[in-house]
């Protein structure tokens, strides 16, 4: 497990227990704790959503992994040190 993902762990565990906590703060003795559950999930989905945004904006034209384009022809002459007619 590399740092980024626990790093992403304790900050996700630590924002939605803040979340569960506050809106536990706001119901009265004996409501229902449905409400802060709801509103946990819901601010883990939000991290969800955020992360596959970020996904798609951030890897969008990367390609196929371990797929490998040939180069052109130009491009390997080009780099062998030959002089092309234009």
């Amino acid at each position: 497990m590399g740092i980024g993902q626990q790093l992403g762990t304790a900050v996700g565990v630590t924002v939605s227990t803040v979340v569960f906590n506050n809106v536990g703060s706001k119901i009265g003795p004996g409501e229902d704790t449905i409400w802060m559950y709801r509103a946990a999930q819901w601010t883990n989905f939000s991290f969800g959503v955020i992360s596959t945004a970020l996904g798609v904006i951030f890897f969008r034209g990367v390609g196929v992994v371990g797929d490998r384009v040939p180069k052109s022809a130009f491009v390997l002459d080009n780099e062998k040190g030959k002089v092309l007619d234009a």
